[in-house]
């Protein structure tokens, strides 16, 4: 079972980290051009400013679901440092099936809201419907929630810990866990 997860992580993460490449290229093509276009022939590509803003979206989305699987979304670690192993394990699983609960719930609001784009029939240019592009919202939510389910079956961290504090030295502070 934990090899066929493995398996899902690893082609989830590379097809993620695929898109996020993509788009972050797609940014960078489209916004040199606009730039070249604007600057020397004083013209632009309509619908370009548009698409970067559901491009910087997607790339939120997607590099949130990275960040997820390395456990470095964002989060409120207050307790780390002074619960005993066992009660972490628990704190993980609460924290994430939370998570899993929260992405989830926003991903289905995030269909209600690029049904209700679709059926307006929004478009960001003239033929170019915006739910094709909205979508990667809610599809990003319940990548989110569905990474952090693999996390947890594979037990790994939901969040990372907090890096030690520094003394005035510039070294690590020792911890009890540490001494």
């Amino acid at each position: 079972m934990k090899t066929a997860l493995h398996r899902v992580d690893k082609i989830l993460a590379a097809v993620v980290s695929t898109l996020v490449v993509f788009f972050l290229s797609s940014m960078v093509l489209i916004s040199f051009t606009q730039v070249i276009l604007r600057n020397f022939f004083s013209t632009g590509i309509g619908w370009g400013d548009v698409v970067l803003r559901y491009l910087v979206i997607a790339v939120g989305m997607f590099g949130a679901t990275l960040a997820a699987r390395q456990g470095r979304q964002i989060s409120i670690d207050v307790f780390s440092r002074i619960l005993p192993t066992s009660a972490r394990k628990i704190v993980t699983w609460v924290i994430g099936l939370f998570t899993i609960v929260v992405s989830t719930a926003m991903g289905q609001a995030a269909i209600v809201f690029v049904r209700g784009e679709h059926e307006f029939g929004t478009e960001i240019f003239p033929g170019l419907e915006a739910w094709y592009f909205q979508l990667v919202i809610p599809i990003g939510f319940f990548l989110i929630a569905f990474q952090v389910l693999l996390n947890l079956l594979l037990g790994r961290k939901i969040a990372e810990p907090a890096p030690p504090a520094l003394t005035k030295s510039g070294k690590p502070e020792q911890t009890e866990a540490a001494s």
